[in-house]
């Protein structure tokens, strides 16, 4: 199958669209995760603990838990 001189021009311009587009979103990505990583630093300084680093075994503790 042939394509036109502007089919071939088009899709070039889509595939430098989606280039663009990639770039974009992994710039976007990459501040994302920076951002993860600044809130996780806040979060150990404030002694947060992570829900994934608590034991299942650990018990809750409050007035109406037998």
């Amino acid at each position: 199958m042939k394509f036109s001189e502007e089919q071939i021009r088009d899709t070039v311009a889509i595939r430098d669209n989606l280039a663009k587009q990639i770039e974009k979103h992994q710039k976007a990505i990459e501040l994302l995760e920076k951002n993860i990583i600044i809130l996780d630093l806040v979060l150990k300084e404030s002694s947060f603990t992570k829900a994934s680093a608590i034991t299942k075994n650990s018990r809750v503790t409050c007035k109406n838990y037998p």
